[in-house]
């Protein structure tokens, strides 16, 4: 639409999609995301300008061979080749490379975030998320996996921060903790506090039967 979104129903879920965003003056954005069956998923992030990147587009250069940049940028497309071609270990090295020539990547940092993850690196995982997230706040789908990496090396202060974060980016995840905390308070027999949690999750999913 005339906001830039995008939406489609995927036919079968059991494959992995690669999400592919282009448009000229900005680089390019891709990722692969595996769907659960009946799930839905939110897809959130904020192309970043080539002049942002401190590169110059195609055709404007002054000579000389690419600019330390514009070799980041080489390296950032060279990562997401291998990673389409299942070789994470060299996508890794690429964007290492591309982040060496140009801390300020937040798609090549975002990369490292998810292949960390894959990986059970915990501690690399909140740095490279961390410098992401710095860079584009918008990069809320990692969130997730802060909150995890960090409940995963046992940094509680860490995950409480990052859930939190996840939850305000989320409504839909918040309204499934609401109605979470309210089932475990109405157990517990604290029949107030459950109502409050019930009607907060009702407030942001006017049509949840269950609660």
């Amino acid at each position: 639409d005339r906001g830039g979104k995008f939406g489609t129903i995927l036919n079968d879920a059991t494959l992995p999609y690669h999400v592919k965003i282009e448009k000229e003056g900005f680089l390019t954005f891709e990722v692969d995301e595996k769907i659960a069956i009946g799930d839905s998923f939110l897809l959130q992030t904020k192309l970043v300008p080539v002049s942002a990147a401190g590169a110059k587009p195609a055709g404007g250069g002054s000579g000389g061979g690419p600019s330390t940049n514009e070799q980041a940028i080489q390296a950032f497309n060279s990562g997401v080749d291998s990673l389409n071609a299942g070789d994470k270990a060299a996508a890794e090295k690429h964007f290492l490379d591309a982040t060496a020539k140009n801390p300020d990547l937040p798609n090549a940092w975002q990369a490292l975030t998810q292949i960390a993850y894959e990986k059970k690196d915990w501690a690399k995982t909140l740095e490279y998320g961390r410098k992401a997230t710095d860079l584009d706040p918008g990069m809320s789908n990692l969130y997730p996996m802060m909150a995890d990496a960090a409940k995963q090396s046992g940094d509680a202060k860490a995950a409480a921060e990052w859930s939190a974060k996840n939850l305000e980016s989320d409504p839909q995840a918040n309204a499934n903790s609401l109605y979470n905390a309210g089932v475990a308070a109405y157990n517990k027999g604290k029949m107030k506090e459950a109502e409050v949690s019930l009607s907060k999750a009702v407030e942001a999913k006017p049509d949840w039967a269950e609660a």
